[in-house]
């Protein structure tokens, strides 16, 4: 397994941050590592709802399937995504800060088959790639205009 953990405060309410981070759909806009992300459940973010994410590697696209574990506003959210050979434990916890909100981001990925053996080696990029996302959660939510939709946030630069 291979933890990466990054944490960022973010200049913006704890309620704003918590509601663009916690759906999903919205990990496309900030993660480079995400090519695509489609909420597949009606209704309102909560325990149970389910996302399509297709993860970029290298040349290669990754499909996976989100699940929310644990919905926690404005505190904490936890999504689980599986694919052919990753499972991913995506944990965001959200505190109130003097001027804004820190956001603290662990991502656990477990590998399977050919790509457990090959840990080690990513380990690196997964690192860079996790820096990254987090960078641009707080460009995300540092710049660009609030787009409300019916059921969350995007932001439209």
């Amino acid at each position: 397994m291979i933890r990466l953990k990054q944490a960022v405060k973010i200049e913006r309410p704890i309620h704003e941050v918590f509601r663009y981070t916690a759906d999903f759909e919205n990990v496309e806009q900030w993660d480079p590592g995400v090519s695509a992300s489609r909420k597949l459940t009606p209704g309102p973010i909560g325990v149970g709802t389910e996302y399509s994410v297709v993860v970029k590697s290298g040349p290669w696209r990754i499909p996976m399937r989100y699940v929310v574990k644990e919905f926690t506003p404005p505190a904490r959210v936890v999504l689980e995504g599986t694919g052919k050979r990753i499972t991913a434990i995506d944990s965001i916890t959200f505190e109130e800060r003097a001027g804004g909100t820190e956001v603290t981001y662990v991502a656990d990925l477990t590998f399977s088959g050919l790509l457990a053996s090959s840990e080690n080696w990513m380990r690196g990029s997964l690192d860079r790639v996790g820096r990254e996302a987090v960078a641009g959660l707080e460009s995300a939510l540092s710049g660009g205009m609030y787009i409300q939709r019916a059921e969350g946030i995007r932001i439209v630069k």
